[in-house]
């Protein structure tokens, strides 16, 4: 290991973790794929003798030592530099503090560990060290040497995630002068800075999918859609957004187990695109809470004054909605959290709901290439893809007869009774018309490349550690699903991309959520990908790293993505066949891969259960992507 003293211009440990210092205040690190350039310090390390993953992040200004934690997934270390009987033999904290203790660095930054851990643990053992913890920081740290403590402020708690952490503040320690004697020298501990932003910051919560639930989709093409042709017509009416949405968050309650229970929900998150457009209605949040009791005058709602909003991210706010509330449960601000999203389209003619959508393009720049914008955008990347031999139209008749084939399994799918071989896909049909009126692209786009114009609603609940615990579950439960990982990625709305062969939002968000799982795409058993047209389902192959780039093309025509294939992709149909009422499609991905994992999908049921799946979902022309990792329980 060498050190050199930080105020020289840099300084390098070889010895783990791979810390690289510029400066006296800024620390550049680096700790495998993760780059941090902040005036910070990040001690990540591990042990094969306790599954252990430290990251603490420590900012330093002046006078004032805000405290940062890095949340990983298996505990959090924080002690101060002089403990070192706290920590026993353990080799990997013998390692860091003897990194930490060693002359130049303790020196330099004597008191970047005088801070108070409080912590609200579930067992004897952890709240004798709490006590003991929370005790003892209100004592003056005895100075020597006019400098750094000799005695430890606090003792070490080693606290096994997910618990919360209750952070306090102290100002630097000062050096002794004539002036301020030892004995008179009163530190003042800050408990109260920056506890409304900092007091509850649950460590590395793990988030669980305890149930959900999933609306039949309908539109034109479903038998259960009402339409001049149907013999209801006249008798009955279509569901409006109120219904959906009242049918999703009863269903998701009831699902998982929490109808009439008074309070258990902590906040309510509501995905959708274009209710004010196609329902003439906005303000969905406190249409959610209603919707529990919806149609059940002088009942009692469960919901009632807790928080609810909406969410918007075009074709990804679905997405949105289930970060929105990962985000509470990992905050510590909510336990349970429930998740739904919601759209209606079928109010509007096919070119009036065209140009709402086109809504979620750069509208003022793009919406004249066509009267069906975004079909038009993605026959645009298209005819590019053919001319540089990424892959042909024959390989998205492919997708679109493979998703076909998935709806025909899946009763709630939008075009469950449409069959189309891949013969009437790749354009021997009638019906499968090349409909754009933009002669340039006409070509690369047929009726069977896109998805379905649909109604419908999906709806998740949420639980942290905390939460299963109110719900009398362990996290061992055997109807949990664990999401591992979510992460989103978003791009410049005003332009497009160099290359159209590759979604690059999409790819940034895949690979960040696979990389804080810590898995690689090789290791999915199932994925549920962003098909609003064939063309981007195979795109969507290579975003996730199923494909490398330009081999998309292998995985269809090898039948890897079928039901039977090596990595099963869409198992419902997708957006082409289950359909795709927006604002509901990226928590209905998340609702197929549970589904899949619990065994409920049964005609279109993989005959091995899988162990871990992703969803990709999409905003846009590749605008907005939120992926997501599952890990079976």
């Amino acid at each position: 290991m060498t050190i050199v003293h930080p105020h020289m211009d840099r300084i390098v440990l070889t010895t783990p973790p791979r810390i690289l210092l510029h400066g006296s205040s800024f620390f550049h690190v680096r700790h495998g794929s993760c780059r941090l350039s902040v005036p910070s310090l990040v001690f990540p390390f591990s042990s094969g003798a306790l599954p252990l993953s430290l990251v603490v992040k420590i900012s330093v200004f002046l006078y004032l030592i805000p405290f940062h934690v890095v949340l990983f997934p298996c505990a959090i270390a924080i002690f101060p530099l002089s403990t070192r009987r706290f920590f026993g033999d353990h080799p990997a904290a013998s390692r860091l503090i003897s990194i930490l203790s060693s002359p130049p660095l303790s020196r330099s930054l004597p008191n970047i560990f005088l801070l108070s851990i409080v912590s609200q643990p579930r067992n004897e053992r952890l709240s004798r060290h709490t006590k003991e913890i929370a005790d003892t920081p209100k004592r003056t740290p005895h100075l020597a040497n006019g400098h750094a403590p000799v005695s430890p402020p606090l003792p070490f708690l080693l606290l096994p995630l997910p618990h919360f952490l209750s952070i306090q503040f102290c100002l630097h320690a000062r050096p002794v002068t004539p002036n301020r004697q030892r004995h008179n020298h009163k530190r003042k501990v800050r408990n109260n800075m920056f506890r409304s932003s900092m007091t509850h910051l649950q460590a590395a919560s793990r988030v669980f999918i305890v149930g959900g639930h999933i609306t039949p989709f309908v539109g034109k093409g479903s038998p259960l859609f009402i339409d001049k042709k149907h013999p209801d017509f006249g008798k009955k009416k279509n569901m409006t957004l109120e219904e959906i949405l009242a049918t999703t968050v009863q269903g998701t309650m009831e699902h998982s187990g929490l109808s009439g229970r008074e309070g258990i929900v902590d906040q309510v998150v509501v995905g959708n695109f274009l209710g004010e457009l196609f329902s003439s209605q906005g303000h969905l949040g406190p249409a959610a809470i209603g919707s529990l009791t919806y149609g059940q005058a002088g009942s009692k709602n469960p919901l009632m004054y807790k928080p609810a909003m909406r969410v918007e991210g075009a074709c990804a706010s679905g997405g949105l909605a289930v970060i929105s509330a990962m985000n509470a449960l990992k905050s510590g601000s909510a336990d349970i959290t429930l998740a739904v999203g919601v759209e209606v389209q079928t109010t509007a003619s096919a070119r009036v709901g065209g140009d709402y959508l086109a809504r979620a393009a750069d509208y003022q720049r793009q919406r004249q290439l066509d009267d069906f914008t975004f079909p038009c955008l993605f026959a645009k990347r298209m005819k590019y893809i053919a001319e540089h031999n990424h892959f042909t139209m024959e390989d998205t008749a492919r997708v679109a007869a493979k998703a076909y084939a998935n709806g025909n399994k899946n009763p709630l799918a939008h075009m469950h009774t449409r069959k189309l071989t891949f013969e009437q896909c790749n354009g021997e049909d009638p019906s499968n018309v090349k409909f754009l009126g933009n002669e340039t692209y006409k070509e690369y786009l047929r009726m069977t490349d896109c998805s379905q114009v649909s109604d419908g609603g999906a709806g998740v609940v949420l639980a942290n550690e905390e939460g299963l615990r109110k719900m009398g579950l362990s996290p061992n439960d055997s109807r949990l699903v664990e999401i591992k990982s979510i992460a989103c990625a978003v791009s410049n709305l005003y332009e497009d991309p160099d290359d159209a062969c590759c979604m690059f939002t999409s790819r940034q968000a895949a690979q960040k959520a696979l990389s804080m799982a810590n898995i690689k795409p090789s290791d999915l058993n199932v994925a549920e990908v962003h098909d609003c047209f064939t063309i981007a389902e195979m795109l969507m192959y290579e975003a996730l790293g199923i494909a490398e780039y330009g081999h998309a093309k292998d995985l269809i025509r090898n039948g890897d993505t079928t039901l039977e294939g090596r990595i099963p992709v869409n198992t419902g149909g997708g957006l082409l066949s289950f359909g795709h009422p927006v604002g509901a499609t990226g928590i209905k991905q998340i609702m197929e891969v549970y589904r899949q994992m619990k065994g409920q999908c049964e005609a279109y049921q993989m005959k091995k259960i899988p162990a871990l799946g992703a969803t990709l979902n999409m905003g846009g022309d590749d605008k907005t992507a939120v992926s997501a990792v599952l890990q079976n329980i």
